[in-house]
This record gives C-alpha cells, structure tokens and sequence, in this order.
C-alpha cells in the first residue's frame, strides 16, 4: 500500500511541477469571437491587428528569421523594382524621343513630297501649255508648208507656162528668123 500511496504522491507532484513550471492557462479571444486560443506562461504573445497569435520561444525565433528573410527579400525586390523601373522610364524616354524624331522626319518628308509634288504639277501645266503652244505652232507651220507649197506649185506652174511661152516665143522668133534669112538669101 506504500508503495501505491508513493507512485501516487509521484505522480501528483509531477503534475503540480509541470503545472508550476508551465504555468496556468490563459484564454483569448479575438474581436471577431471567431476563434479561441490558449497559451501558456512562458509564451509569446504577438498582436496583429484585431488577431493574436501565441507563440513559443522556438516557433517566434523561427517567425522573426522568417520575417527578417522576408523584409529582406522584399527590400532586394523593391530595389530591382526601382531598378527596373528606372529602366523602363529610360527606354519609355528613348522610346518617346525615337518616335518624335520619326514623327518629325515623317512630316519633313511629307512637307517635302507636298512641295515636290506641287512644284510637278506646276511643272506639269507648263509643259502642257509648252506642248499646246507647239502644237499650235506646229500647226501653223504645217498650215505654212501647206501654203509655200501651194505658191511654190503655182510658182513651178507659171515658171513652166512662163518657159513655155518664152520658148514659143523663142522657137516662133527663130523661125521667123529662119523663114526671113531663108527668104532674105
């Protein structure tokens, strides 16, 4: 009996230890009355916003090397962030020039296309007035032809009635020469 009396007293007092050693426990509750929680002394207790949440020593140095990895990590990040940002505001930057000096050389070549196209088509009417002037001149001058040909015709014809008749008048002048030095002799 003695020795059940003594396991007993064992294992009360190992209870009462671990419970002094633990502490008692401690209820929370969250705004929301959604969830309960317990902790224990000893415990950290880490409040986030409207939350709680426990943790004991080992599990919070794990949370804050967590969050120190983190803070960093995101740190790194917002600088390739800024980084890349840069970048990409220097290429936008170049970008924008890039296309103000195409815009600018487009409408320079459009401006010129206008004024060269203009100045063809000046051209062009001053060409078709040359070509309609020629072609009245040449018009006049075929009307010109047509008409020294005409004289030069008439002339040829009357030259020709003209020898005709100074060679009548001739051959009529010899003969009568003729018959005369015939009868004169």
């Amino acid at each position: 009996m003695k020795l059940k009396l003594l396991l007993i007293l064992f294992f009360v007092g190992i209870t009462i230890l671990v419970k002094a050693q633990t502490g008692s426990k401690k209820y929370y509750k969250d705004c929301t009355n959604i969830k309960n929680y317990y902790a224990y002394k000893g415990d950290t207790v880490v409040f986030n916003c409207d939350s709680i949440r426990l943790y004991n020593p080992p599990t919070y140095a794990n949370m804050q090397n967590a969050y120190s990895r983190l803070y960093n990590t995101s740190n790194d990040l917002i600088l390739k962030t800024d980084s890349a940002s840069l970048i990409f505001k220097n290429l936008y930057e170049e970008k924008s020039r890039a296309y103000d000096v195409l815009q600018q050389s487009y409408s320079q070549f459009r401006q010129n296309t206008e004024n060269h196209i203009l100045a063809t088509d000046s051209n062009m009417l001053v060409i078709k007035n040359n070509t309609l002037n020629a072609k009245i001149q040449l018009e006049k001058a075929d009307s010109f032809i047509v008409s020294g040909m005409q004289k030069i015709e008439k002339f040829n014809n009357s030259l020709w009635k003209m020898k005709l008749k100074y060679a009548g008048i001739g051959f009529l002048g010899g003969l009568i020469t003729g018959a005369f030095l015939v009868v004169m002799f």
